[in-house]
């Protein structure tokens, strides 16, 4: 078999044997490339999640193989073959690639239009193979429909890709359009010199486009590894925030929990301390709602925190930072706030309190006992802080422990 390509003029170098690589050699060699492509991202399909579409570009670039072949028996197999058939399976293979890219960006449903196209290929081609032998017009009806799927590849990944796979993706975009450039300069080459025509004939143009089919099938695999993966880890980025939030946030509430609001409350009483900030904190929980839980069931009882909550952040700045301790029991952290400041700010979030109605009892009016305290240059941390306004929580619930948040019908 001879093969293309000489790099040195054998009359300067009688010494060296010419070895030339020909057209079919090339195809063999793009066969090989697509099948060890082909299970390289089978192999990848078994090992790591892969997500919709990845089957169909699977297939497709199975089917692209198959293409080579039969381009590469051309002239020892029959034309119905290596022409009609290969042609049908090349457009077989663009449309599986097509909705493969359509599914991957989650577009619903399957474009069942879109599978006539390789059939009606087959047709033209047995028209203008048996009836009215015309290579060049089989050529361009090829290369237009694989260079219209294509094209819509490269649209999709323009605009459906989002942030995370944006770049990634404008740059596969880009490799789309140059293998549409370079497919439809072999065409235009064989319309213009009629002795181009044939893809087995030595040519150069046939050479550098079979070069590049090999080029665009391996970064092909590639991208689509690379696409698969880049969601992927951002799917693990956003589940860990998810995760990191869970560990942060009261599920209920969506405040902050007892351990993250310490953590906040640590670093917000060092800068107080290091800057000579005021700092305060307002510690309460709701006046009888165990009695609100027992009477009108739980469901009513986390539906009294939300409002509360939602009370609580109408009065709060961006800066302060409000968490929930456990059941009934709420804190918040004032920065540069002194004392006299927190406690009117707790008198109003009472006041508010009071006037929360429900819609499944008119009857409750919550009210809030609490206590407040302002850190000093003796507190250690905030732990301090917290007992000394526990302890005038307790001293204020005591004072109204006879009042319940259920008024008689």
């Amino acid at each position: 078999m001879r093969i293309f390509f000489t790099l040195y003029n054998i009359k300067d170098h009688p010494h060296l044997t010419m070895i030339t690589l020909d057209i079919r050699t090339l195809f063999i060699t793009n066969v090989l490339i697509s099948l060890y492509m082909s299970l390289v991202l089978f192999l990848y399909s078994r090992s790591q999640k892969t997500y919709p579409g990845f089957g169909f570009w699977l297939a497709g670039n199975v089917l692209a193989l198959v293409l080579y072949f039969l381009y590469a028996m051309r002239g020892l197999i029959p034309d119905l073959l290596s022409i009609a058939t290969a042609n049908f399976i090349g457009i077989l293979s663009s449309i599986l690639r097509l909705e493969g890219m359509k599914k991957f960006f989650n577009i619903p449903g399957i474009t069942k239009s879109n599978f006539l196209l390789p059939f009606l290929v087959f047709a033209a081609n047995l028209y203008y193979l048996y009836v009215d032998n015309n290579i060049l017009a089989r050529d361009i009806i090829f290369t237009v429909v694989t260079c219209v799927l294509v094209l819509r590849m490269a649209w999709l990944l323009i605009t459906r890709s989002e942030e995370d796979t944006r770049r990634l993706a404008l740059f596969f975009a880009a490799l789309l359009f140059i293998f549409i450039i370079g497919f439809a300069m072999r065409s235009l080459s064989w319309a213009i010199w009629a002795d181009t025509r044939g893809p087995l004939l030595n040519t150069k143009i046939n050479t550098l486009s079979i070069l590049f089919l090999l080029f665009f099938d391996i970064s092909w695999a590639i991208m689509l590894i690379l696409l698969n993966g880049q969601r992927m880890n951002s799917e693990i980025l956003k589940l860990t925030e998810q995760l990191e939030k869970l560990a942060s946030i009261d599920p209920l509430t969506g405040v902050f929990n007892r351990r993250k609001f310490l953590e906040l409350g640590e670093v917000e009483l060092i800068r107080a301390k290091r800057y000579g900030r005021r700092l305060s904190l307002l510690m309460f929980d709701l006046n009888n709602f165990k009695d609100v839980n027992d009477t009108y069931g739980h469901a009513a009882g986390d539906e009294v925190l939300k409002k509360v909550v939602e009370a609580c952040k109408s009065n709060l700045r961006q800066e302060d930072i409000l968490g929930r301790f456990g059941g009934d029991e709420f804190v918040i952290l004032f920065p540069e706030t002194n004392l006299n400041e927190s406690a009117e700010i707790a008198r109003r979030l009472n006041s508010d309190v009071l006037g929360i109605t429900y819609e499944w009892n008119w009857n409750i009016h919550v009210s809030l006992s609490y206590g407040v305290a302002q850190a000093t240059a003796q507190d250690s941390s905030l732990d301090a802080l917290i007992q000394r306004a526990d302890v005038l929580l307790y001293g204020m619930k005591a004072e109204k422990q006879n009042l319940s948040p259920i008024d008689p019908v």
